[in-house]
């Protein structure tokens, strides 16, 4: 991809984080994967029996199972009432049925907003959300969209901080390239969480990985000056 290719909202917030003389090298955007398999449905198969149950207690709740009268002759004020308390259910199992698509909704969208860069000084990314295919992004998704409106997040990783880089591949090329690291602490117990950044759902990921590694070799003989000056 070229950045004359990118929408011109994103051309210039690219523009924007480029410092003065960089070069890009390498430029794209996530392509995720446009598949929801029985996993991320999991939510809309469990309110399956959740909705039909609620339903069937509503239901019952206004009397709608009684023998030998007329369904709308015997409701009552009570019967509505009672039967009311069952409407949050019912909007839960409704909930949980459309959250994977709407999930997948607004991690496509997050994928649009997304760019990767590798330039002649550093990994740079401009996250809109984005967190790849796996089961933890597409969750992460779902949370967004309950939260609301992601951040927009610019990470940049110099050559020196390139020192792990691991791939994921799929069969047909794309793949997640993890090397940084966000750690997360929890202000209560201290506990730390640690989650990965990177590149996700690019294509041509070996290639990629390629690059990486040079920008992350360019750093080696910074290192060894470093050493032989201590």
């Amino acid at each position: 991809m070229l950045l004359e290719e990118l929408p011109e909202r994103l051309r210039d917030r690219v523009a924007a984080e480029l410092e003065p003389g960089e070069k890009i090298f390498w430029i794209d955007q996530p392509r995720p994967s446009r598949t929801i398999t029985w996993v991320f449905l999991f939510p809309s198969l469990f309110a399956i029996p959740w909705t039909g149950f609620t339903l069937f207690w509503i239901a019952g709740a206004i009397g709608a199972f009684d023998k030998g009268r007329a369904v709308f002759a015997q409701l009552d004020i009570q019967r509505l009432l009672f039967g009311a308390f069952g409407i949050p259910f019912l909007l839960i199992g409704l909930a949980m049925f459309f959250s994977p698509f709407w999930a997948r909704k607004k991690r496509l969208k997050a994928a649009r907003d997304t760019v990767y860069l590798i330039t002649d000084r550093r990994a740079l990314i401009l996250n809109a959300g984005y967190l790849g295919d796996s089961l933890l992004g597409f969750v992460a998704g779902g949370a967004v969209l309950v939260l609301g409106r992601s951040p927009y997040v610019v990470t940049s990783y110099p050559p020196d901080k390139l020192g792990n880089i691991r791939r994921i591949q799929r069969e047909d090329g794309t793949g997640d390239l993890a090397f940084g690291e966000t750690i997360l602490t929890s202000e209560s117990n201290s506990a730390r969480t640690v989650t990965c950044d990177g590149f996700f759902s690019v294509p041509d990921a070996r290639d990629v990985e390629k690059m990486l590694r040079l920008l992350a070799r360019s750093a080696e003989p910074d290192k060894a000056a470093d050493e032989q000056n201590v």
